[in-house]
């Protein structure tokens, strides 16, 4: 039977050992990013194109390197900031001085002496500004306190009698909220609520909330069997365990001039959240039928027969009334 965790022959590199499933603390990001079991991200690819996923996976051979954007550099200092607090932050980030072209290579070259990443001033400050704003947001700032920061979650589904390896990377784990800290680019033409919520709907995240969920719901099961990874208060995460309810969180920051933040909740049976537990099956039935027909090692393209296309095939928008 293939497994998700298999390495696909003629990989640049083999990929690392799967993660043990279990709660995770303390997990370095590239390594959970390099483990091949699915995650929220893989999972949209999915459903919505399975050859999407195996392109953009580790199980492509020929798949380009990911590079660090400025956004994303941004987002991951913001994220830093607010989850792990000023010492974390300092320890990973540094601004880069406004007379740079000024300094010699040696002094250049001290500015990150641990590999530490250099910002811009203008991004340096922007940082400061989103993590001081979404802080001081009275209805945003519990949403930060009592919990634990990048705590992961790996386990394996059973998908019509396989098995699937999956995987989350809370934000911030609470008892009773799993946050998750996201960017959004404003616009003029609607209020930064509306703007979140037309972001929530265009890039999916009702998916990732869902697929969070259930990697909350596999928590007090690990806690029960010992499948505890990483440095933790065992006293605080049997208080998360015993939560008899909880909740995904969204937090929002602009990365415009005016630093807002918005925030919104999704609860387990939300009609949002039942909507984005169909899509979650898609993804997983279509997993399953892409590995049966392609293998791992094999690039997962179906050809569709060339057919007559139907008005009822087009958007429902196209042609006006119908």
């Amino acid at each position: 039977m293939l497994l998700p965790d298999s390495a696909a022959p003629g990989a640049a590199a083999s990929p690392p050992e799967p993660l043990a499933d279990g709660i995770h603390f303390g997990l370095d990001e590239a390594r959970y990013h390099a483990d091949l079991a699915l995650g929220s991200s893989d999972l949209k690819r999915l459903a919505a194109e399975p050859a999407d996923y195996w392109f953009a996976s580790p199980l492509n051979p020929h798949r380009a390197p990911d590079e660090t954007t400025p956004a994303q550099a941004l987002g991951k200092a913001v994220h830093k900031l607010v989850l792990e607090g000023e010492q974390a932050f300092a320890s990973s980030f540094v601004r880069r001085p406004d007379d740079l072209a000024r300094l010699t290579a040696k002094a250049r070259a001290e500015l990150a002496p641990n590999g530490e990443t250099v910002l811009p001033g203008e991004d340096f400050d922007r940082v400061r500004l989103a993590a001081d704003h979404v802080l001081a947001n009275p209805h945003l700032i519990a949403s930060f306190v009592g919990g634990a920061p990048e705590v992961s979650i790996v386990w394996t589904d059973d998908v019509d009698g396989e098995p699937v390896r999956r995987k989350t990377r809370f934000d911030y784990l609470k008892p009773r909220a799993v946050v998750d800290l996201k960017s959004v680019s404003p616009t003029r033409v609607a209020s930064f609520p509306e703007t979140c919520r037309r972001a929530l709907a265009q890039w999916n995240y009702p998916v990732q909330a869902a697929a969070y969920l259930q990697a909350r719901g596999q928590l007090a099961r690990f806690v029960a069997e010992g499948a505890v990874h990483g440095d933790h208060d065992p006293a605080w995460l049997a208080r998360v365990a015993a939560a008899p309810a909880y909740a995904f969180v969204f937090v929002f920051w602009s990365t415009g001039d005016a630093p807002l933040t918005w925030g919104t909740a999704l609860s387990p049976g939300n009609d949002v959240v039942t909507i984005a537990e169909k899509v979650v099956d898609t993804a997983l039935w279509n997993y399953v039928a892409a590995r049966r027909a392609h293998g791992l090692d094999r690039p997962w393209v179906d050809h569709a027969p060339l057919e007559e296309l139907d008005l009822d095939d087009l958007p429902r928008w196209w042609g006006g009334s119908r």
